[in-house]
């Protein structure tokens, strides 16, 4: 989600959904957390600025200026 990716909101939605029907197998309770939890993530993540977040498409890894490598994950062993 944090590089845009449209596909990664709706799998955290149905995630969600799908932790909201297994809650209610079990109390009322984890029912009412998990529908609250549910709440607060389609709010924040459909609000107007969230959405043109996701629908940019220039939502490109970030890249380490001093090695070119992508998010700076590449390890690499000892100079020299």
């Amino acid at each position: 989600m944090l590089y845009g990716f449209n596909w990664a909101r709706w799998l955290l939605v149905l995630w969600m959904a799908f932790h909201i029907v297994i809650s209610a197998m079990h109390s009322l309770r984890q029912l009412l957390v998990h529908s609250l939890l549910f709440g607060a993530i389609l709010f924040f993540l459909f609000r107007p600025r969230a959405s043109a977040y996701f629908r940019a498409r220039n939502a490109e890894p970030p890249v380490d200026p001093k090695t070119g490598d992508v998010d700076g994950s590449i390890i690499e062993g000892p100079p020299g």
